[in-house]
């Protein structure tokens, strides 16, 4: 695959509670999504877990998605075991469920520091459980699927949205950079140099990704 030439310009921060965003994409925006989902069931949308604007983003693209027919979501920042705490929040929203949703995020941050027991500082929990609710309010299905001791982390999460997926339509996938093969950014370069190339989920599963990440405004990789 190549870097594609269509650009998906900056999307604004969403003011407010994020979780309710109803706010319109600009045309190109749009029209972007439109034609990613004419030639594709999913997209790969590669983040910066620390950055706030790739959770606004997703956010105020979630009611566009929902309008293509995306029914999935998929999330890196959920392990795959702990999907039943997600489907007891989705069917029954109450703050007893949220919370264990949170305390699920946040054995994601500390499984990767062990020894700290705490989260890692500037994590934007709540930036992440606003796109949970955002995806919901949405009628779009979070789904799980991280397991952070598995050995080839890429390889089990690709697995996860083939088998979960199967016969459920149209999805994306809000995973970090470093699982896609979409490298545009600095930032990406110097680290997706130490990573084989076309072991991304993107590339395993043969889907477009969007780079979150690019310094200047989202690209798309076919």
């Amino acid at each position: 695959s190549q870097t594609g030439q269509m650009v998906i310009p900056n999307t604004p921060a969403i003011a407010g509670n994020s979780a309710f965003a109803t706010n319109a994409l600009t045309p190109p925006v749009q029209q972007g999504l439109q034609t990613l989902y004419q030639h594709s069931p999913g997209v790969i949308f590669g983040e910066n877990h620390f950055n706030l604007q790739p959770k606004f983003q997703m956010m105020s693209m979630i009611p566009e998605l929902a309008r293509q027919g995306v029914s999935q979501l998929f999330m890196e920042q959920f392990e795959a075991e702990d999907q039943g705490l997600l489907d007891a929040y989705q069917m029954n929203p109450t703050p007893q469920n949220r919370q264990a949703v949170v305390q699920a995020l946040t054995k994601f941050t500390t499984d990767r520091h062990p020894g700290t027991g705490q989260l890692v500082e500037g994590y934007p929990t709540a930036q992440y459980m606003n796109l949970v609710d955002t995806a919901i309010v949405n009628g779009i299905r979070v789904e799980g699927i991280d397991e952070t001791s598995a050995q080839d982390r890429d390889a089990f999460m690709a697995n996860q949205i083939r088998q979960r997926n199967a016969g459920q339509g149209k999805f994306a996938a809000f995973v970090g950079f470093l699982h896609t093969d979409s490298i545009t950014s600095p930032t990406e370069t110097n680290i997706r140099n130490q990573v084989p190339l076309n072991t991304g989920i993107d590339s395993r599963l043969n889907l477009p990704a969007v780079d979150f990440d690019h310094p200047n405004e989202p690209h798309v990789r076919f």
